[in-house]
């Protein structure tokens, strides 16, 4: 049995685990998955929770301005503008929509996103902060608070499609005993509206969740955990 094939040919099995390994890594980058760490594929076979980030994960991660609402003397295009000025330069899909609806701003400058919002200095040296703003629970549009220096301006709301493929995953990963959570830096409004339509329940939802939080909910989950996310922001959860 297995005892004769290990004393007759170790060093075989020694050959085979590494070419299981490439043999996985290769058939996951055709997928379009990088492995850094190929004990990563042992751990999967265990995993007891799968947390998933929302926007560009469970989502198409193609959000749009739906509408803008500005504060009395602000106009669209003024609202819009100011809250590319503290997007421009972001690799985030929230970033990406509010500077396509307002085109490239006129500023050599860049912000920084955080997750649940975006900051910047403007040229007049003015804090520029656009963040996430609960509309409440029946809100299912990702509605953003754009500010200057502590005084609302305007209010953007985007919205986002799941992936058609979500729902099936959410599912067939429940079907094997897996928990399911979804974190997100969103509010609790668009949070709960994805959550109904692909089957989390609402004890399942991590809304307003900063990428510290994140990591926080995955050192607690029952584990081994598997973070699944799209962006910088979930660099510490996925670490």
């Amino acid at each position: 049995g297995l005892v004769l094939l290990v004393i007759g040919c170790p060093c075989a099995l020694g050959i085979a685990t590494p070419i299981a390994f490439i043999t996985a890594a290769s058939r996951a980058a055709r997928e379009g998955l990088l492995v850094r760490d190929p004990a990563a594929f042992e751990l999967l076979g265990i995993a007891r929770t799968i947390v998933f980030d929302k926007t560009g994960t469970l989502t198409a991660g193609r959000p749009s301005v739906a509408s803008i609402e500005p504060e009395a003397g602000w106009s669209e295009e003024t609202v819009i503008g100011i809250a590319a000025e503290a997007e421009h330069g972001i690799e985030h899909p929230i970033a990406r929509a509010i500077v396509a609806a307002a085109g490239e701003p006129d500023t050599s400058g860049g912000g920084t996103r955080d997750g649940r919002r975006a900051w910047a200095m403007d040229d007049h040296g003015r804090e520029i902060v656009v963040q996430t703003d609960d509309g409440g629970v029946s809100d299912t549009a990702t509605r953003l608070r754009v500010s200057i220096d502590g005084r609302t301006i305007g209010r953007i709301a985007l919205e986002d499609r799941e992936r058609p493929e979500a729902a099936a995953v959410i599912e067939a990963l429940r079907s094997r005993g897996l928990n399911v959570l979804l974190a997100t830096g969103d509010a609790r409004g668009p949070a709960r509206h994805l959550a109904r339509t692909l089957g989390i329940r609402a004890d399942e939802i991590f809304a307003h969740y900063s990428p510290e939080q994140k990591l926080e909910l995955v050192r607690r989950s029952v584990g081994p955990v598997v973070f699944v996310g799209d962006g910088i922001n979930d660099a510490p959860a996925m670490a």
